[in-house]
């Protein structure tokens, strides 16, 4: 329909001439909920996500619309952690960084004996 600067996409206009088309758009709503521990503020907003296509017409040009309205309530939360928290989580990352790279190389190692024969 439109490109992201708001002027029409100019693949998608029709010619008086085109053969009848079958039109459908999907719309899907999330709702977000915004909660700011710090300052005491909450904010309602939502996220959508439209789609469309075309098809020629078997019959008579029709023009379908799907509202599809999520039923779960995304809450994103804004609070403050203690330093202790923060530095757990990143020794935990690096940990995991270097069992994923351990597993790597012992699985690597293991081959390369294999394919020459050891």
């Amino acid at each position: 329909m439109f490109k992201k600067d708001g002027k029409v996409n100019e693949n998608l206009k029709n010619d008086p001439e085109d053969q009848a088309q079958d039109y459908y758009y999907f719309l899907k709503l999330v709702p977000h909920v915004f909660v700011d521990h710090i300052e005491e503020q909450q904010r309602n907003s939502y996220s959508y996500s439209l789609n469309h296509n075309k098809k020629d017409a078997s019959s008579r040009p029709s023009l379908t619309i799907i509202l599809d309205y999520a039923p779960i309530n995304m809450i994103l939360s804004k609070e403050w952690r203690p330093v202790g928290g923060f530095l757990t989580d990143m020794c935990s990352i690096v940990g995991g960084v270097f069992i994923i790279f351990g597993l790597l190389n012992s699985f690597l190692v293991g081959l390369g004996k294999k394919l020459k024969g050891n």
